[in-house]
């Protein structure tokens, strides 16, 4: 399911029997098949000083995806995040440096967004997307912090934890999202394992994902786009899709930031003019 903050979706996957990836979107924008995602499952609440790079992703105001800061212009996201904008960028604005989504920290417009260019929203491959803002963030504070990316093609080791943090739903199917920030822990899971498990549904997964989860423990709707990172705070995934928030057997999926193709676009793109 997708992991941003809708049900249309559903009805349509349920009624059309579609083996589609369920991206982790908010409810009100699940409108052609996909499920929903809106809450960390199984996890506690956190404190937005231990994830300085957590952004929420707002749209007219309101929370929909998570994503993290790369620098003071410049936000990741994933790129079904991005795609349930229909084209209008402006709509969408970004809180930083709060653990709450509804108050406190600094808010700032998008100018300009877009997705990977070999993004596919029908698969959900190549899921990063990137937003600029219209004024620099403050990240003098220890609030707000630039994320650290992966080195390219490090991707974790099979077993190694991994933190996922987000405003997402607690529960699959639940409408409301928390106002608090929560995080939780989870091993990564081989890619092999996950390709066996989503290939019997007919789901594609492949090198621009990592898995990671475990039964009653994962992101959830509300929580696309926002960071999963190793035990240094060091970026290794993008909260994509799923199905359903800790299914035992389904662990979840993240865009694979140590990808060359995810992470090449990334920093040649956010590049700051002094850079």
């Amino acid at each position: 399911m997708l992991r941003a903050l809708p049900v249309v979706l559903v009805v349509l996957a349920v009624c059309h029997g579609l083996p589609r990836p369920h991206p982790r979107l908010p409810p009100r924008f699940l409108s052609d098949g996909y499920s929903s995602g809106l809450q960390i499952v199984g996890g506690l609440v956190a404190d937005i000083k231990d994830f300085p790079y957590q952004v929420s992703m707002m749209e007219s105001g309101s929370h929909i995806c998570g994503g993290s800061i790369l620098n003071e212009r410049w936000v990741l996201t994933a790129g079904h995040c991005v795609n349930a904008l229909d084209g209008d960028a402006t709509s969408a604005s970004v809180r930083v440096g709060s653990s709450s989504r509804v108050s406190g920290g600094q808010v700032v417009n998008v100018i300009w967004a877009a997705e990977h260019p070999k993004f596919d929203i029908g698969t959900l491959t190549h899921d990063v997307a990137l937003m600029q803002l219209e004024s620099d963030l403050d990240l003098t504070g220890v609030a707000a912090k630039p994320t650290q990316l992966v080195a390219p093609n490090a991707a974790p080791a099979a077993g190694q934890l991994l933190t996922v943090s987000g405003w997402g739903t607690l529960h699959s199917g639940d409408w409301d999202s928390p106002v608090d920030l929560y995080a939780v822990m989870l091993p990564s899971v081989p890619l092999d394992v996950c390709k066996q498990v989503y290939d019997s549904r007919g789901d594609l997964v492949d090198e621009t994902m990592i898995c990671a989860g475990v039964g009653g423990k994962d992101s959830c709707q509300g929580d696309s786009g926002g960071p999963l990172v190793d035990a240094e705070h060091v970026q290794v995934g993008v909260v994509s899709w799923g199905i359903g928030c800790g299914s035992p057997g389904f662990p979840g999926l993240y865009a694979n930031l140590a990808h060359p193709e995810l992470q090449d676009w990334i920093r040649e793109t956010s590049k700051n003019d002094d850079d």
